[in-house]
């Protein structure tokens, strides 16, 4: 997955996830079988708000979120591709996702391939 193409899939996931019925925790983000819950946001922000002695205010909490979904969506990628278990703690996650950033660093395209892509997309 092209680092530039993260901000698409997440928007594209995260209208697909709130197409659903409303629920007390609907899911924010999902791939493939995996998904990630507003309860899991919450638990972030919580955790932030505890470090800072502060509550965090609606216009930080919009900026944190985008954040938390492009972080996740990377942490998503990585245990699909079997380079982290779901139950890995915060440290195995960054790890895992730095492997995966640098496999996806090493992807060349050439130029043909993008011709090609402009030429379907224009």
């Amino acid at each position: 997955m092209a680092i530039r193409t993260l901000p698409a899939l997440v928007a594209l996931l995260l209208g697909l996830a709130c197409r659903g019925p409303r629920l007390a925790d609907p899911v924010i983000l999902a791939l493939g079988d995996q998904t990630v819950r507003k309860s899991d946001f919450d638990r972030h922000v919580a955790t932030l708000e505890s470090r800072g002695g502060v509550a965090v205010s609606p216009e930080v909490r919009r900026t944190l979120f985008d954040t938390f979904l492009e972080e996740r969506v990377q942490v998503l990628e990585a245990r699909a591709r079997g380079l982290v278990d779901a139950q890995a703690g915060p440290e195995e996650e960054k790890r895992a996702v730095e492997r995966l950033l640098t496999d996806v660093s090493r992807v060349e395209v050439g130029a043909d391939e993008v011709a090609r892509y402009y030429e379907e997309h224009a």
